[in-house]
Order: C-alpha cells, then sequence, then structure tokens
C-alpha cells in the first residue's frame, strides 16, 4: 500500500485525517488532527509501495534513525517534528 491509499482510511497512527494538502513523486501531506493535543498537524507519508522485503526494512530503518536525529534539532526557523512512525501504508513524519 502507498501514501496515496493512506486517504481511504480516517487516521494515521493517532492523528485523524482531515484533508490532503499537497502531493509529490514520493510522498503526500495530509491535514490531520492530534485528539489528545487538541491542535491541527501536518502529516506527511512517504510512500514505500515500490520497496519489498530487506529493501524495505532497511529503508525504514533509515527513516527511523533519521527522524531520531531531525527530533533532537531546535533550529528557530524550522519546524518541529512532533512525531514519526511506520505503519502499513509507509512511514510518516508530524
Amino acid at each position: 500500500m502507498g501514501a496515496r491509499e493512506a486517504a481511504r482510511r480516517s487516521a494515521i497512527g493517532k492523528y485523524r485525517i482531515q484533508r490532503e494538502l499537497g502531493a509529490g513523486a514520493t510522498s503526500v501531506v495530509y491535514l490531520a488532527r492530534d485528539e489528545f493535543r487538541q491542535r491541527e498537524v501536518a502529516v506527511k507519508v512517504i510512500d514505500g509501495a515500490s520497496l519489498q522485503g530487506e529493501e524495505m526494512m532497511l529503508f525504514e530503518r533509515m527513516f527511523i534513525s533519521e527522524a531520531k536525529l531531525v527530533g533532537k534539532l531546535r533550529p528557530p526557523h524550522v519546524v518541529e517534528m512532533l512525531d514519526a512512525g511506520v505503519d502499513d501504508y509507509g512511514c510518516y513524519i508530524v
């Protein structure tokens, strides 16, 4: 399943999808709602549909490692990364 198929469900992780904001060659960005924090967030789903088996597992490990590093950054002119994860639809960043 790919990033576009994520819109057919009502949530990505704990984030309730409201609508698509935009799409590119490898990802789709959705406006979603974080019900716990009572705020709107942008969720970027990276499409891993073309990857399979070991290639997908390597991609997911690299994605999570990079997300952990980016999550530690606090530059004043870059938006904060709130969350990241992997599910059946691909990897996502909030």
